[in-house]
């Protein structure tokens, strides 16, 4: 059985968060306005595995100046914790300021494109919902039914990790009781 391939339309409900907002800047944000490429779920899972191994310090320095020193900061305090995408979103107690700037980040690429439309939204969603659920804070304007939303889509998408998936699960439960 082959992987299917992603249509760009559907690209899940990152893009629908930001209806709201300036449609023209929106267009830029998710691609409507250039040739998306398709990504097979496999591709996808194989983006977003590298995506969460990655060292914080080498992809999150794109966030500015202050970046890396930040980083450096809150990577310091805990030096076997934290190191990774996977280390900050899986954790049970992961600093909100990383949060915060792995949702830059996901804005970030989500816009200039360096990352799948997809791979920057499963990180958006991810990192607001472990801020809101584990950290409880509120690090995004996004509603709560459009998280809702999102982590849904984000456990009922096959490409999402399984150790993500399941620590998406227990964050939307936690906060739907």
């Amino acid at each position: 059985m082959g992987d299917a391939t992603i249509n760009p339309i559907e690209r899940g409900p990152f893009e629908r968060e930001l209806a709201g907002s300036d449609s023209k800047g929106l267009s830029a944000l998710i691609g409507l306005n250039e040739r998306i490429p398709q990504w097979s779920a496999s591709d996808l899972s194989s983006i977003l595995l590298h995506q969460l191994a990655a060292p914080l310090q080498t992809d999150l320095s794109v966030l500015g100046p202050d970046a890396p020193r930040m980083l450096q900061r809150f990577t310091a305090a805990s030096p076997n914790a934290c190191q990774t995408f996977r280390d900050v979103l899986c954790s049970d107690d992961p600093p909100v300021e990383l949060l915060v700037m792995i949702k830059d980040y996901a804005r970030l690429t989500g816009k200039d494109q360096s990352l799948p439309n997809e791979i920057a939204s499963a990180l958006y969603y991810a990192s607001i919902l472990a801020a809101t659920s584990r950290c409880g804070k509120r690090i995004s304007n996004l509603s709560e039914s459009a998280l809702n939303e999102g982590a849904n889509w984000m456990i009922a998408t096959e490409w999402i990790e399984p150790a993500l998936r399941l620590q998406l699960s227990r964050d939307l439960r936690r906060l739907t009781e």
